[in-house]
């Protein structure tokens, strides 16, 4: 009878966890659509750390190792079996990134006169991403999890205004990942995990039309599928080390290109598509626990050398009526590392103090890098705190500081494709000078368990 109660009771959670994933990946789903995206807010390129706002507090030192957490259902699904909290549990957090952008320069139209920006010109943006991750501890060997995450986003948005609009208007990047996990203990020092991902992506990539100043607006959609797996070995009690692998993913994006005919003129709108590659992720993270402290460090690898050409096929021509012609935006990434060391420290048995900063790579170089995207090498620095409200509920709040290297040297000669009035038959945008970029990064997390 107890057995069949206690059956009963297992059944009723995991209808309810089940109610509340649902619930919490629609109104993800709707935030993200409206807000999401940051300009190379957090990592490198446009990879968002934000999948885990507890984790911010640290840097996201740990983070394939840090059982605390959560969040450990992304970073490295093998942690689900050595759960801290051992019982089943979701979380539910939201990071705000202002970023402020700015370019100062000039453009030129195929080698012509120097075109003047007057000044900063700013495309500073405001950006939520939000997580959800849900863990159940089916026995002691077994685990499994879902998450719904944003691990790519980018967005800056200049004004339409000549000369910067020929470079770049809007520009936005949204992901949403869907990642059912699941996880095994193979001995009690060791515990393996895999996990699918299903990604959605939305994006614009706008400009104005040179010399007729029409806007140019492109919007795609599409699905990609990928896979991580992870490993987690516990060697002693007080110390863990934590490798997991998350594969590239792959956007074959449709959508709606749209812009004014310059000869009637009149609006147009045709189909088009893009190929989106999104990079591979290896990280490996360490932990040490002394007493009330604990010292955490995660390397993080990403293959952004995949990421060399952005190719819109089927862009419609203002030039001439009816026709389309391939746009090829070039990004000549090259791979990157990022590295972040953290520690906390328990100063009651109810609230953690997180402190933590690196170093982070980014993949832009001075041939290629545009004011879409305009990344420098940078450091960072957080700090947070964790407070268990309850015995079921727990709250984490961080702060971090983005701290670049360096102005961006901009000298860039794309988008290449746009078609112009002969000679020669296709238009070169060269855009030259500087941008300026800096950033915070405010979390809050609750947790519950159950």
């Amino acid at each position: 009878m107890r057995n069949s109660l206690l059956n009963l009771r297992a059944v009723a959670v995991s209808a309810a966890s089940v109610a509340v994933t649902v619930s919490a990946f629609m109104a993800l789903t709707m935030i993200a659509a409206s807000y999401v995206g940051c300009n190379k807010a957090y990592a490198s390129g446009f990879e968002l750390w934000e999948q885990d706002s507890a984790g911010a507090g640290d840097y996201h030192a740990g983070a394939a190792v840090d059982t605390d957490n959560t969040g450990i259902e992304y970073y490295n699904p093998a942690g689900m079996v050595f759960l801290t909290y051992n019982k089943p549990q979701f979380s539910t957090g939201v990071a705000y990134i202002p970023i402020n952008t700015s370019f100062n320069g000039w453009i030129s139209l195929n080698g012509g006169t120097h075109q003047h920006t007057d000044g900063w010109v700013n495309s500073s943006t405001e950006n939520l991403v939000p997580n959800f991750h849900a863990i159940y501890p089916v026995s002691p060997k077994w685990a499994f999890g879902l998450g719904v995450t944003t691990p790519f986003g980018l967005s800056t948005d200049y004004p339409e205004l000549v000369p910067v609009g020929y470079a770049a208007t809007k520009t936005k990047l949204i992901t949403i990942n869907i990642n059912p996990s699941v996880a095994y203990k193979i001995t009690h020092w060791f515990g393996v995990g895999f996990g699918v991902d299903a990604q959605y992506g939305e994006a614009d990539f706008d400009s104005l039309v040179p010399i007729f100043n029409y806007p140019s607006n492109n919007h795609l959609t599409g699905w990609a599928w990928g896979w991580n797996a992870g490993a987690y070995f516990k060697p002693s009690v007080n110390s863990a080390l934590g490798v997991s692998y998350r594969s590239e993913v792959t956007f074959h994006a449709h959508g709606k290109g749209t812009t004014t005919d310059i000869i009637t003129p009149h609006k147009v709108s045709v189909p088009i598509k893009a190929r989106l590659p999104l990079p591979a992720t290896l990280t490996i993270s360490g932990e040490q626990h002394f007493n009330k402290l604990t010292i955490l460090t995660t390397v993080e690898r990403t293959w952004w050398s995949r990421f060399d050409n952005l190719v819109m096929t089927g862009v419609p021509n203002p030039m001439a009526s009816g026709s389309v012609f391939n746009l090829t935006a070039p990004f000549g990434y090259s791979d990157t590392w990022n590295i972040a060391v953290g520690m906390h420290y328990w100063l009651s048995p109810r609230f953690m103090l997180k402190l933590g900063g690196g170093y982070d790579m980014t993949p832009t170089n001075d041939k290629y890098r545009d004011i879409r995207l305009p990344g420098t090498n940078r450091w960072a620095a957080a700090i947070g705190a964790r407070a268990l409200l309850s015995r079921h509920i727990i709250m984490d709040m961080a702060w971090i500081h983005l701290i670049p290297t360096k102005e961006a040297r901009i000298n860039n000669k794309g988008p290449h494709g746009i078609p112009f009035i002969p000679p020669p038959p296709t238009l070169i945008i060269r855009t030259n000078g500087k941008a300026r970029m800096s950033g915070d990064v405010i979390g809050l997390q609750l947790t519950a368990l159950f």
